[in-house]
């Protein structure tokens, strides 16, 4: 931990030192490397477009990949023992975004994220536990492959009507996707016909970039989450549910082809609601949609806005 720290103290007088337009508080920054395009980074209005255009891509890219399913929540889930299952996270419905120079940033690899977990809920009188791990293995699509370690825990207590439960869930994700997101081998061959060949220069292109695929960039997750909230019993097997959270968000990508390294660290309140249902006594399948708050620096709009997506899970109850 404290060698991590130090290694962000390095990377911010690292940023300090080059003089470029800070961003502000919650935005990516450039921490390690040059681009050939710094007379834009030096320029406030410039360096403002670019920095929230790369912040809300990367944000909603994340912000996608994060979370832990209702399923394992002891807010929503009601069945002591250990549970296993797998949840998906939509990604983004808008098109990939298109940079300053006219380049659309190859991001749509997959519609959602899944993940694989299993874990264990206690009870003991009217307060409830449960604890459980996360998992998705980098395998390949298009191109694209993507690492994700998750820790949850949570816990809840069952007011006097005994069918409400109130309760907090915590949780830890890490995520390691690699993919070809800003030079790729279709957008070298395209780049003069689509008019952002300024953007791609086919030397550095040669020397850094797989002749096959193209660069691979790394985009890197380390989010703290904290969700408090109200579920409802309705019925036998209804539980609708409604939170309010706050992620405190660690994010780095690197770009292969300039050799560049960005970060973005803040906080963001999120809300969360949707409704579990208990299939049969084992099967508990939920449905969800969560909204994270987009700070105007992360908004090439400039006002507040939202990230947003749609939760869907299903678990096992043994």
């Amino acid at each position: 931990m404290l060698i991590r720290l130090l290694w962000f103290a390095w990377m911010c007088v690292g940023t300090a030192e080059a003089a470029r337009q800070s961003p502000g508080f919650g935005s990516m920054r450039i921490v390690k490397g040059e681009v050939g395009f710094e007379g834009c980074l030096s320029q406030p209005g410039c360096s403002s477009s670019f920095y929230r255009f790369l912040s809300e891509a990367s944000m909603e890219q994340g912000f996608a990949m994060e979370g832990a399913s209702v399923g394992s929540s002891a807010v929503v889930h009601r069945h002591s023992g250990w549970f296993a299952g797998g949840l998906i996270h939509t990604f983004p419905f808008a098109a990939p975004r298109e940079n300053l120079s006219g380049k659309t940033e190859n991001t749509s690899f997959s519609p959602v994220f899944p993940k694989l977990y299993a874990g264990s809920m206690t009870t003991k009188g009217d307060r409830h536990r449960s604890w459980n791990v996360s998992l998705l293995p980098p395998i390949p699509v298009a191109g694209a492959a993507a690492l994700n370690l998750g820790v949850d825990g949570s816990m809840a207590k069952t007011l006097a009507d005994g069918r409400t439960r109130m309760g907090l869930d915590v949780d830890f994700t890490f995520v390691r996707a690699t993919a070809p997101v800003t030079a790729s081998n279709e957008q070298m061959e395209s780049a003069e016909e689509e008019g952002f060949e300024n953007n791609l220069d086919p030397e550095e292109f040669d020397e850094r970039c797989d002749a096959e695929v193209g660069c691979i960039d790394t985009f890197m997750v380390a989010n703290l989450a904290f969700r408090g909230g109200v579920g409802w019993q309705l019925g036998e097997s209804w539980f609708p549910y409604a939170q309010v959270g706050l992620t405190v968000f660690d994010q780095f990508l690197y770009v292969e082809y300039d050799d560049t390294w960005w970060w973005g660290f803040g906080v963001q309140p999120t809300v969360h609601a949707g409704i579990a249902w208990a299939a049969t006594n084992n099967a508990l399948l939920s449905a969800g949609t969560s909204a994270g708050l987009k700070q105007a620096n992360q908004n090439p709009s400039e006002g507040l806005g939202a990230f947003y997506k749609l939760t869907g899970s299903a678990t096992y109850r043994f």
